[in-house]
C-alpha cells in the first residue's frame, strides 16, 4: 500500500509539472514555426503581391479543406476573394459498381486522392470527396459518356457551393477495373472530354484515378475585354487561381523558395486552346442561359506584364466575342485538354429532313503562319450518311475546309473534345447541276465560236477564188448551225427553272450571277459576225439586181429569249 502511495504521489507530481510548463513548451513550438517558416511567406507576400489578410485567407483554406468544408464558416468565403487569388471548390464524386472488391476500397480511396491531390497542389483547388448521391449512381454509372441524360446533376442543389464537379466511376469489368472520370464545369455547364483507363492492379485505381482527375481537370479563365484590331483581334484574359498557384520547395542553400507550380493542373501553359461561353444571369447572379459559341477556339499569344493572357481567335464568325463585358453577360473561356482521339463529323442538309450530304471534301489547314503553314491536308469525303471521322492533329485546333465544287466552309474543331460533331450546310446540289449546265455551254460556245469562224474564213477564201458553188455549200452549212438568239432562250429557260426550284437565297444570287456571266461570254464571243458581209458578196457574185457588198457589223443577242414563256417564281 506505501508504494502505491509513492507511485501515485509521483505521478501527480509530473501532472503538475506539465501543466506549469505547457505554455511555455507551446511557446517554444510556436518560435521555431516562425523562424523556419518565416522566409517562405515573406516570399509568397512578394511573388503574389498579396496582403497579410490574404495569406490567412490561403491559410483559412487549408483549413477549410482539412474540414472537408468549401467555405471559412467563420471567416470571409472563398468566393468573396479576388478572381486571380480564388482557389477551385472541387467536388468529387466516387461512384462504384457496387462489387465487393471496390467497395472495400473506398475509405482508402478517399483518403490516398485526398492526400495526392494536395501534394500536386496545395493552394490552387480545394477538394471534397464523397459518395455519389444514391440518386444519380446509376445515371452516372450508365450514361456518363452521353452526358444529355445526365441533365439532373446540373440541377442538383448540392452543387451550388462549388465550382467544379468531379464524377469517378469505377467498374469491374472481368479481371480489370473500368475507371472514368468527367468533369463538369458549373459557372458554364460544360461537360468536359471523358477520360477513361484500365486498370490491372487494385492498388493502382488512387493513382490512375488521380492522373485522369488531372487530365479532366479545365481551369477556367474571364474574358476582359476584345481589342478589334483590323485582321489582328486580341482577347485579354484573366486567369482564376492564377495568383495561388505556387510552390514552396527547399533550396540547395536550405532555404524555402516560392516558384510557380507549373505541374499543377491549375497553370495554364502556352500551348494550351480555350473554348469561349457565354453566361447570360439576371441581376442577382441567377443563371438565365447559356451562350456556348460554336466553332469558335483562342489560343495564347502572349502574358502580359500584368499577368493577363493576350489571346487570338480562329472561328467560322468574323467576330464571334464582339461586344462590351457587362454584369449580366459575362464571358468565360474554358481550357480544353481532350484526348488524343479523333471525332465523328456529320455532315447534313439545310432542310426539314436533314439529308446527309454525300461526298463532301474535306480539307485539313494549319494555324500557322503564311511562311510555316504546309499544303492543306486531304482527309478525304462524306460518306452517304454525310460523316467522315476526323484524326487528332499536333497542333490540337483542326481548320476544316468542307465544301464541294465552288463553295466550302471553314470549320475549326478540336478533334477529341467531344465524341462526334454535326454541321448542316446549304443543299449544294442544285448549285453544282447548275456548274455542270453552265460548263456544258461553255463548250457548247466555244464550239460554235469555233466553227462560225472557220467557216467565215473558208467562205471567204473561196469568194475571193471566184468559186461561188462552193461558197454557196459553205454558207448554207453556216446557216444550219445554232443562232445566238437560239441558245440563249435555252440558257433562260434553264436558268429560270433552276432558280425556282426551291433554293435559298444565297444559292439563288450565286446561280443566277453565274448564269448572267455565262450569257455576257455569249455576247462578246458571237458579237462580232461577218454573215451580213458574206451575204453581200454572194449577192454581188451572183448578179443579184441592187445587190451591194456590205460591211462586217455587230451581232446583236438579245438577253431574253424570243417567244419563250418563263415561269413566275411561286
Amino acid at each position: 500500500m506505501k508504494m502505491n502511495h509513492q507511485q501515485n504521489s509521483i505521478m501527480d507530481r509530473l501532472r503538475q509539472s506539465i501543466i506549469k510548463h505547457c505554455p511555455l513548451v507551446m511557446f517554444v513550438i510556436a518560435i521555431l514555426t516562425s523562424v523556419t517558416l518565416g522566409p517562405a511567406n515573406s516570399a509568397i507576400l512578394q511573388a503574389d503581391g498579396a496582403s497579410t489578410n490574404e495569406v490567412k485567407d490561403n491559410q483559412q483554406s487549408n483549413e477549410i479543406k482539412t474540414q472537408g468544408q468549401p467555405s471559412n464558416p467563420t471567416g470571409e468565403t472563398v468566393s468573396e476573394r479576388a478572381w486571380e487569388y480564388r482557389p477551385y471548390r472541387i467536388a468529387v464524386w466516387l461512384c462504384l459498381d457496387g462489387s465487393p472488391q471496390l467497395s472495400s476500397l473506398a475509405s482508402d480511396l478517399t483518403e490516398d486522392l485526398d492526400r495526392r491531390s494536395t501534394l500536386i497542389d496545395a493552394c490552387g483547388w480545394n477538394f471534397q470527396f464523397s459518395p455519389v448521391p444514391s440518386q444519380y449512381r446509376m445515371t452516372l454509372l450508365d450514361h456518363l459518356k452521353d452526358t444529355n441524360k445526365c441533365a439532373a446533376v446540373i440541377q442538383s442543389p448540392l452543387l451550388e457551393p462549388f465550382d467544379k464537379l468531379m464524377v469517378v466511376c469505377l467498374r469491374q469489368e472481368q479481371s480489370l477495373t473500368k475507371v472514368s472520370v468527367r468533369e463538369l464545369d458549373l459557372t458554364t455547364q460544360n461537360w468536359g472530354p471523358l477520360q477513361n483507363q484500365m486498370v490491372h492492379n487494385l492498388h493502382q485505381i488512387g493513382t490512375v484515378s488521380m492522373s485522369l482527375i488531372k487530365q479532366a481537370f479545365m481551369p477556367i479563365t474571364r474574358i476582359e475585354r476584345v481589342d478589334l484590331k483590323g485582321s489582328d483581334t486580341s482577347i485579354f484574359l484573366q486567369v482564376r487561381a492564377a495568383e495561388s498557384c505556387f510552390k514552396r520547395t527547399l533550396s540547395k542553400d536550405l532555404e524555402w523558395v516560392v516558384d510557380v507550380n507549373s505541374e499543377s493542373p491549375v497553370f495554364i501553359k502556352m500551348d494550351d486552346r480555350f473554348l469561349p461561353i457565354i453566361r447570360h444571369s439576371d441581376r442577382n447572379g441567377k443563371l438565365l442561359k447559356l451562350q456556348p459559341i460554336d466553332y469558335t477556339f483562342l489560343s495564347i499569344k502572349e502574358k502580359s506584364e500584368t499577368g493577363e493572357l493576350i489571346c487570338s481567335f480562329v472561328s467560322t464568325d468574323r467576330a464571334p466575342l464582339a461586344g462590351r463585358k457587362t454584369k449580366t453577360a459575362e464571358r468565360f473561356a474554358l481550357v480544353v485538354r481532350p484526348p488524343s482521339e479523333p471525332t465523328m463529323l456529320y455532315i447534313y442538309a439545310s432542310d426539314k429532313a436533314k439529308t446527309p450530304i454525300n461526298g463532301m471534301k474535306v480539307y485539313s489547314n494549319s494555324l500557322k503562319k503564311s511562311e510555316d503553314r504546309r499544303e492543306p491536308e486531304f482527309l478525304g469525303k462524306t460518306d452517304w450518311e454525310g460523316k467522315i471521322e476526323i484524326p487528332p492533329s499536333p497542333e490540337g485546333i483542326r481548320v476544316l475546309a468542307v465544301g464541294r465544287g465552288t463553295r466550302a466552309i471553314r470549320l475549326p474543331m478540336i478533334p477529341g473534345l467531344f465524341p462526334s460533331l454535326s454541321r448542316k450546310m446549304p443543299n449544294d446540289e442544285t448549285s453544282l447541276y447548275a456548274e455542270g449546265v453552265i460548263r456544258g455551254y461553255e463548250k457548247e460556245i466555244l464550239n460554235l465560236v469555233i466553227q462560225r469562224k472557220v467557216l467565215e474564213d473558208e467562205i471567204s477564201k473561196l469568194l475571193d477564188g471566184n468559186k461561188l458553188p462552193n461558197a454557196k455549200e459553205k454558207f448554207e452549212v453556216y446557216n444550219s448551225l445554232e443562232k445566238p438568239k437560239d441558245i440563249v432562250g435555252r440558257i433562260l429557260m434553264e436558268k429560270a427553272q433552276m432558280l425556282n426550284s426551291g433554293i435559298d437565297k444565297k444559292q439563288e444570287s450565286l446561280i443566277g450571277k453565274k448564269f448572267d456571266d455565262l450569257l455576257g461570254i455569249l455576247q462578246n464571243r458571237t458579237g462580232s459576225s461577218m454573215e451580213s458581209e458574206i451575204q453581200g458578196k454572194i449577192q454581188v457574185q451572183s448578179n443579184v439586181p441592187g445587190a451591194v457588198e456590205l460591211k462586217p457589223k455587230e451581232e446583236e443577242v438579245e438577253t431574253e429569249a424570243e417567244g419563250a414563256a418563263v415561269p413566275e417564281k411561286n
